[in-house]
Formats: C-alpha cells, structure tokens, sequence
C-alpha cells in the first residue's frame, strides 16, 4: 500500500471519528426540567419547615419525566417591607441539568404566627365562669427541714475546633453551610455504590439541603449530591449570618 492510500484510509477513519464524537454530543440530554409552581397564596413564617413550600410543586423532564424528588428550597429572599418574600427552587434530572423556578409567598418574621393568634385568643375570651364557693382549707402540716444544698460544681469547658462546631449536622437547618473534615467524594445518591460527581478537599465548603439516613443532601460548586455526615461538620464561620 503506497503512501497516498495510507492517507486516504487515515483522513477517512479521522472523519468518521468526529462524526461519531458529534453524534454522541449531540445525543446528550442537555435540556433541564421544567418546574411548575401553584398560583394559590400562601404565607410563610421565618424558621418553617420549607416543606409546607414545597407542597404542590412539581418538577417533570423531557427524558427523565417526574423527578419531583429532586425538588428544593435553594434560598428564601424577604422584600425590603418584610411582608413578602422571593422563594427559589432548584430542580435536577439524571443529567446533571439544574432548573429554577421563582414564587412570590406573604412573609412573616420568626414569632409573628405565634402573636397573630395570641391576639385573636385574647380578642374572643369567653366570659367569666361563677366563681365557686370556697371549701374549707386544709390544716398546715409541719414544715419539712430543709437539707444543705449541694454546692455545684464547675462544668469544664471545651475549646472549639475554630471554624468548624461539634453540633449534629443531621439537625442543622437547610441552607446551613457545612465544612468537609477530610477528602469526600459528592455521590448521586445517598449510597457508597453510586456515581461519583465531584471530588472536595478537607476545607472546602458546602449547603445543606436535606438528609436521607445518616447521609445529608448538599449543594458543592454548582451540583447536588450526597455527603456522609461523619465527613462534616457545621461551618461556625459564617453562623448566624
């Protein structure tokens, strides 16, 4: 076989290479889901259980079809008057595709529910029973001594890793950042046996988004996943912001 028909048969395999590399690009599920949002009103307190907000919310793809499950509160945005307030949420398929969606809720400060129905409570006071007549009292039975009170001790206090809080990850509320303790992979599911998605470092930082088991859900550089909680801890450095 001379030199030219080596080329010819190189320039051939070469293109139909590249055909094949675009046939399989362009085969690639690279739409995201879409979400579909309630239009009824709904008002929501600061500190809720966002669950209440992910009530009839939905979440259907193309390829994949209802992966409601996948459904998240991302982030909570009060308006400047505090009455109302942007609620994000975050939808992903098998893909890795992320969707948001965006609804307008009533929003109340944290305690405001609680007031609202004192007041209500204190304006529909049933009216005053007769007051029964008084019984005999008892006779004073003799005063027991008092016995020496013991004296407390000191409780040692513990010094804090800086950055990090030895509170129970699985209880953090969602929206907590977390920091990773050593090298953790971010898995598609909450198992050892599923994908790998990305790898972190100790040090790195993430959001808490739900837990499954003793697994918590999180979002890392753009992508949701699972972490083992024993690999985290709450990130004090940004608490009660």
């Amino acid at each position: 076989m001379n030199k030219r028909a080596i080329t010819v048969v190189l320039a051939i395999l070469c293109i139909a290479g590249i055909a094949g590399s675009a046939v399989v690009y362009m085969g690639r599920d690279r739409k995201a889901p879409t979400i579909q949002v309630p239009a009824e009103e709904i008002t929501y307190y600061e500190g809720e259980d966002t669950a209440k907000l992910l009530e009839g919310v939905t979440a259907m793809d193309d390829k994949d079809k209802d992966v409601s499950d996948t459904l998240m509160v991302e982030k909570i945005i009060p308006s400047g008057d505090g009455q109302s307030a942007q609620v994000v949420y975050a939808a992903m398929d098998r893909s890795n595709n992320v969707a948001k969606a965006y609804r307008t809720v009533n929003y109340g400060a944290a305690g405001a529910e609680g007031s609202n129905s004192g007041e209500t409570q204190e304006d529909e006071a049933p009216a005053a029973a007769d007051t029964p007549a008084p019984t005999d009292t008892p006779a004073p039975t003799d005063t027991p001594v008092p016995t020496d009170t013991p004296v407390p001790t000191s409780t040692p206090e513990t010094t804090p890793v800086p950055g990090q809080s030895s509170g129970d990850v699985l209880s953090a509320e969602i929206g907590t950042e977390l920091i990773l303790l050593e090298p953790s992979n971010v898995r598609e599911a909450p198992t050892t046996d599923s994908a790998v998605i990305i790898s972190l470092e100790p040090g790195a930082v993430v959001a808490k988004q739900g837990t499954s088991g003793e697994w918590v859900k999180v979002t890392a550089e753009g992508v949701f996943g699972y972490i083992r909680s024993d690999l985290l801890a709450v990130n004090t450095g940004t608490a009660g912001q």
